[in-house]
């Protein structure tokens, strides 16, 4: 039979001091303990009890990950020597686990203390090792550092998600008034110069009869008010692009090159694999696509001296990938160096819509921006 674990004040070893790392008060954390023996889980319960713990147990390994599924633990106090499998053996598969493998895990075991067999348990996976019979205080000592640690690193992942909700929540702001303006800019500015333009053709007209002189004052007028217009539409789709909201991404990034000047002298090439799902994304995916692709092509035209820039949307692995691809100069260091506010901005865009960048020099020369985002965004609508 095996040695149970005394309670506290059994223990024959002189008391331990206890560790200054005690946990914040929060909500209770998740304890499991697994044992085969019921009277050492009642004594491991009576050790750990506490408010701030939720005490799991279990009396088979197999009762073990059946909790896991189920719950988040802070640490785990396993014995090694249980019938079928034994503990080592339930900590290398809990270490197998990416949802489990970074549980703290304390062994327990009334039976194997050679260096050996401790060696053994710090290879399965084990933080701590103790034998039994242990003392009571230094058990819950080593536990409350662990779940000292298990609240840190939850209340930082809090903070992470949601600093990370926040950028995403700033990000669509920012859309949606850009998008604002946009329209505002198209269907009003727009059409209001467009009726002054009108107006003075009219007048124009008109002054012929009257005074030649103020007939080509009023035709120069005019043509200012007709660049006046294509500014103003221009400045529109660079707020927000009409093609992406009315017929598409892949129409979106055809019109491109109207808004860098210098793209008249380089061949500029847009290809689709045909699919719906990439022809006619719209929404925040496609708006974070599209500004990639324009970032990425205005790197090419001003940095990479590109004579030939091809941007590919295709369907692959289930996700949905634009592809910006140079013939240009490439890279004098490696991609991963560079620093600049357009790559950031880049793998910004890319992770807002859970999406992933990747910049590097192309086989045959040049820079190839690759972006995949998930297929779901493709029935994604924008949410204004």
């Amino acid at each position: 039979m095996k040695t149970l674990v005394p309670a506290l004040g059994q223990a024959n070893h002189p008391p331990a001091v206890e560790s200054p790392v005690m946990p914040v008060v929060d909500d209770p954390v998740s304890l499991l303990l697994v044992d085969d023996d019921p009277r050492n889980l009642d004594v491991l319960a009576s050790i750990l009890d506490s408010p701030n713990y939720r005490l799991v147990r279990a009396q088979t390994p197999e009762d073990a990950l059946l909790a896991l599924i189920s719950s988040d633990f802070a640490v785990i106090v396993l014995d090694i020597r249980m019938p079928g499998m034994n503990g080592l053996e339930l900590a290398q598969i809990i270490k197998e686990r990416k949802k489990t493998q970074h549980i703290p895990i304390i062994f327990l075991t009334a039976y194997y203390h050679e260096n050996d067999h401790v060696m053994h348990g710090y290879d399965a996976g084990a933080v701590d090792y103790l034998t039994k019979p242990c003392n009571p205080v230094v058990l819950r000592s080593k536990v409350s550092v662990f779940v000292h640690l298990f609240r840190k690193t939850r209340a930082l992942q809090a903070e992470i998600n949601e600093r990370k909700r926040l950028e995403t929540e700033i990000a669509r702001a920012i859309e949606r008034e850009q998008l604002r303006l946009g329209q505002e800019l198209h269907d009003g500015l727009s059409q209001q110069l467009t009726g002054i333009g009108f107006m003075i053709k009219a007048m124009e007209t008109k002054l012929q009869k009257v005074s030649p002189a103020l007939a080509r004052e009023s035709a120069r007028l005019e043509l200012l008010i007709r660049q006046t217009i294509d500014q103003s539409r221009d400045l529109a789709k660079g707020f927000y692009p009409v093609e992406l909201e009315r017929l598409g991404l892949v129409a979106a990034l055809q019109e491109i090159p109207r808004h860098i000047k210098q793209l008249s002298t380089i061949e500029y090439v847009v290809e689709s694999d045909g699919n719906p799902a990439c022809a006619c994304l719209k929404g925040p995916h496609a708006v974070q696509l599209f500004r990639i692709a324009q970032e990425a092509t205005h790197n090419a035209v001003k940095h990479a001296r590109a004579k030939r820039i091809v941007v590919r949307l295709t369907m692959i692995d289930d996700n949905i990938t634009l592809t910006v691809k140079d013939d240009g100069i490439g890279f004098s260091q490696t991609p991963e160096a560079k620093t600049g506010m357009g790559w950031m901005i880049m793998r910004y865009r890319a992770r807002m819509v859970g999406g992933t960048l990747d910049i590097r020099n192309g086989d045959d020369g040049g820079v190839m921006v690759t972006c995949s985002v998930p297929n779901v965004a493709a029935t994604a609508g924008y949410t204004s």
